[in-house]
């Protein structure tokens, strides 16, 4: 059955609105959720147990983009980090006079 929810008026959006401030925080939940079918599903298909039940195709469609976009943020956290170790590396073999000099310190 698909789900109904019909847009709310006035005080009631607001307060649904408000209440999750962000949709992060929905898609956080919604995360965990689509975790955990993954989890159960590939248990039903390592002991080929009961029949495999997926998500519909809207929900696989947001969870693939979903998992895509935390791949991408990973990856660019890491190159980040990186960055950053490289510069504080380069710049310890620098003495105090060099990094005045380059207006670092």
């Amino acid at each position: 059955m698909a789900c109904y929810d019909p847009e709310p008026e006035g005080y009631e959006r607001d307060y649904r609105y408000k209440k999750f401030e962000h949709n992060s925080e929905l898609a956080e939940i919604a995360c965990e959720l689509m975790q955990a079918i993954e989890r159960q599903n590939k248990l039903f298909l390592t002991e080929n147990k009961g029949i495999l039940h997926l998500p519909s195709q809207k929900a696989m469609t947001w969870w693939n983009q979903h998992k895509k976009r935390d791949t991408d943020k990973k990856l660019k956290e890491d190159a980040e980090r990186a960055e950053k170790l490289l510069k504080n590396n380069a710049l310890a073999k620098l003495t105090d006079e060099e990094k005045r000099i380059l207006r670092l310190k």
